[in-house]
């Protein structure tokens, strides 16, 4: 901090700012006895059993953990009993006493899932959360993403859940391709439904229509990707197909239908091509992925630009 900036704080920044610096300090001093074991002179007064000891104050721990409070009092537990750690390593236990004395342990991807689980058994909230805020960031596949939302989801983890969604918004080609799809869990295919709530809108000569859909098939990704092949000339007025934007072929039955009244549906060609079709050029291989509307009635001009978009909503 500048000397401008010390000159520009009033008196009741200063006090908290220095309260603050000893309030470290002193955690800091308590973290660096623990961190000794040294019985001499660290006045431990709880011992932790966890295929070697573990020595600790009550006083921290119980502030913290609601399970090991009731654990260390006098109704759960001996008086100098040591208390046995059976369900973790002695150095993932160790790591999350570590995080309750000083707010820091050493995160990995190879231990995330056991601290996380440590930090839901025993209560320590705010563990959680730093777990929470490293697994959020931590760096998301095909391969790994449905693991990552098993736990995100087991433990409610607000900032991993929001991580994930915002991960397979970006990337739906590869999460929704055929290969990964089938080897999907069913809660997690399930999931993956309510991902997307994508508007397309179609225009055409001056005139729009649009359907929206929960998107479960990749294609605001696939859009994103292929923008500049969304914009094509065609003879016909009856559908549009974009040749760019190929899908794996649907193996479960629409649960869109044609309907008398409605003219025009966004669906995939039995070759996966996305396509844009009037009622009368639907064939009964297509997948109706939703129903499109305009305002006006909409017509398709031959030898006009017909553009693609697509939005995600909130």
């Amino acid at each position: 901090m500048s000397a401008f900036d010390i000159m520009s704080l009033t008196d009741g920044e200063m006090d908290l700012n220095l309260s603050e610096s000893y309030i470290y300090k002193l955690q800091k001093e308590r973290y660096q006895i623990f961190k000794s074991q040294n019985l001499a002179n660290g006045e431990f007064d709880v011992t932790f059993e966890v295929k070697g000891k573990l020595h600790a104050h009550k006083e921290v721990l119980t502030s913290f953990s609601e399970t090991l409070e009731a654990w260390l009092s006098d109704r759960w537990s001996s008086k100098g009993e040591p208390i046995k750690v059976e369900a973790y390593s002695y150095e993932n236990f160790y790591q999350m006493i570590s995080f309750i004395y000083s707010g820091y342990c050493c995160l990995t991807a190879e231990n995330i899932y056991q601290f996380i689980d440590m930090a839901e058994f025993y209560l320590v909230s705010c563990f959680k959360e730093y777990c929470d805020q490293f697994l959020s960031e931590l760096g998301k596949s095909a391969k790994n993403i449905e693991e990552m939302y098993e736990c995100a989801d087991k433990y409610s983890l607000p900032l991993s859940m929001d991580s994930i969604k915002k991960y397979i918004r970006r990337n739906g080609i590869e999460v929704y391709c055929t290969e990964n799809f089938r080897g999907y869990k069913k809660p997690f295919a399930e999931f993956l439904s309510t991902i997307y709530d994508t508007r397309v809108q179609i225009e055409n000569n001056g005139k729009t229509i649009s359907g929206t859909f929960l998107d479960n098939y990749g294609i605001l990704p696939a859009f994103e990707k292929q923008k500049s092949s969304c914009s094509i000339k065609r003879r016909t007025s009856t559908k549009i197909r974009f040749s760019k934007m190929k899908f794996p072929v649907q193996l479960t039955a629409s649960t869109v239908s044609k309907m008398v009244g409605i003219d025009w549906y966004l669906c995939f060609d039995k070759d996966g091509i996305l396509s844009f079709k009037n009622y009368a050029a639907v064939d009964r291989s297509d997948f109706l992925i939703t129903e499109m509307k305009s305002d006006n009635e909409f017509t398709l001009t031959p030898d006009e630009k017909t553009s693609l978009t697509a939005v995600y909503i909130d």
